[in-house]
Parts: structure tokens; C-alpha cells; sequence
């Protein structure tokens, strides 16, 4: 099976306008320009949310652009979390997938994962600690966070074969 990136990066969201901004700019703020915008891309599943999340993340949408593929997928109601996160899987191109939380930091090390990946040829699956629960507190895409991470290395599981809904 071809894909079109190397990862996925499935992001559901429902009426966290503030949250999503920052959980977003903080990746976007681990990956360098131009290096990767054909390797990565970001899908933001709106779960009916109260709000045009257009026009929440239109300052997003400039500045995704020279670092990653960004789509915005919109239900037209809430389709609840699970079929939500679902709809991301059904719709990423990647070859890996990474669940995103929209209230959560994010500290991707990127120049090392993505070269990992495309070297990978077995079924595997990536884990990673390196997130902070988003709290409003001092804690800013402003000032530095770096320090809140729990670990630095990225957790590749290789698998026997091929996980798939029949497994379940």
C-alpha cells in the first residue's frame, strides 16, 4: 500500500477554541520549516463544535503552511469522541498514525522520529509521553515548557502482524 506522508496526525476537537490554538502551535513549533511539509500531515476533526473553527485557526493555517499539510474536516453535528477519533483514522494518509489531543502540549522531536520511520518497515506502533496536559496556568507558548517533558525518546513497538478492526 502506498501513502502519502510518513505520519498522521489525528487531532478530534470539540469547543476548545482556546486549547486547540495552543496544543497546535506547540507542534508546530517542534518542526522546522520546508524539511518535512510533504511527510506530515495534521487532520483536525470539528465535532460540531459552537464556533467556525475556520475561523478560530486562521492564523494556524498560516503558519502550518511551509512545516505540514494541515486539513480541517468538519462535522456538520456531534458525531461523538469515538466516531470522531474514527473519521480521523478512515481519513489519515500517513503510514504511521499519531492520536493528538486538543489539550494537551506537544514536544515532538521530529528531525529524529521521521527518519526513523521511513526506514521502518514492520507494523509498529509509536508512543510517546512527551505531552503536558494543557492547564491554564503560568505555562505559555510564550515562555519555555521544555522542561515539563518526562522523557526524550519516542517508544516504536514492533508488531507481529498487522492490527486490524477484525482483531477486535
Amino acid at each position: 500500500m502506498d501513502f502519502e506522508y510518513i505520519i498522521s496526525l489525528v487531532m478530534p476537537t470539540y469547543n476548545r477554541a482556546e486549547e486547540i490554538q495552543v496544543s497546535i502551535r506547540t507542534l508546530l513549533d517542534t518542526l522546522p520549516e520546508s524539511i518535512f511539509k510533504n511527510k506530515i500531515e495534521l487532520i483536525i476533526l470539528d465535532n460540531g463544535s459552537n464556533y467556525n473553527v475556520d475561523d478560530i485557526l486562521k492564523d494556524i493555517v498560516i503558519l502550518s503552511k511551509k512545516k505540514l499539510t494541515l486539513r480541517i474536516i468538519k462535522n456538520g453535528e456531534n458525531i461523538g469522541n469515538d466516531d470522531n477519533f474514527l473519521k480521523g483514522l478512515c481519513e489519515a494518509r500517513g503510514k504511521y498514525i499519531l492520536q493528538c489531543s486538543d489539550r494537551y502540549y506537544y514536544n515532538i522531536d521530529f528531525l529524529s522520529l521521521i527518519p526513523i520511520l521511513e526506514g521502518e518497515t514492520s507494523n509498529c506502533i509509536i508512543f510517546s509521553d512527551r505531552f503536558r496536559k494543557y492547564t491554564k496556568t503560568a505555562i505559555t507558548i510564550n515562555n519555555s515548557y521544555k522542561d515539563e517533558w518526562l522523557k526524550e525518546e519516542f517508544i516504536i513497538t514492533i508488531l507481529e502482524k498487522a492490527v486490524s478492526k477484525e482483531d477486535f
